[in-house]
């Protein structure tokens, strides 16, 4: 008899403990029931292409994390990895290896010209997009090298 009630009692704490996992998720956004859409866009750095970063989408509110390599000045991500509805921080952050964003220096295509990522642009909250999930919809994010504050252009 014990034995038939500590099955009963497991089982129902394993269910229990199921269901507040499933309710946490949906919770903070990570329900698939929200429809996510594709995210493409440009990147470029003085008005040259950005050559190889990782572009990063931070949800301000509930939502997913949502990441991209940025190749030549162009980034995509496909509808079943991409954001949903609302508003995301920006950051885009070197592709060299290196933790030190000074130390990133990425060649452009034409090899002429150096390219550094302001830090400014390597941290949450300087660059906002949002995603209405317009069909087509593209994103246009020009950086700037002197960059001190807040500057950038995103269009939708």
């Amino acid at each position: 008899m014990s034995t038939i009630i500590s099955r009963i009692y497991s089982f129902s704490t394993k269910c229990l403990s199921t269901a507040l996992i499933v309710y946490s998720l949906g919770a903070l956004g990570c329900s698939p029931s929200e429809p996510r859409f594709e995210l493409n866009g440009q990147v470029t750095l003085d008005g040259i292409p950005l050559e190889n970063a990782t572009l990063i989408l931070t949800p301000k509110g509930k939502g997913q994390v949502v990441a991209a390599s940025v190749t030549q000045g162009v980034f995509s991500v496909p509808q079943t990895l991409g954001p949903t509805l609302g508003d995301y921080f920006v950051r885009i952050n070197p592709l060299d290896g290196h933790d030190d964003p000074d130390s990133f220096v990425a060649h452009t295509k034409a090899g002429k010209k150096k390219q550094r990522i302001p830090k400014i642009y390597q941290s949450d909250g300087k660059l906002v997009v949002s995603v209405t999930g317009t069909r087509g919809e593209t994103f246009l994010l020009e950086l700037f090298s002197g960059a001190t504050k807040s500057q950038g252009a995103m269009n939708p």
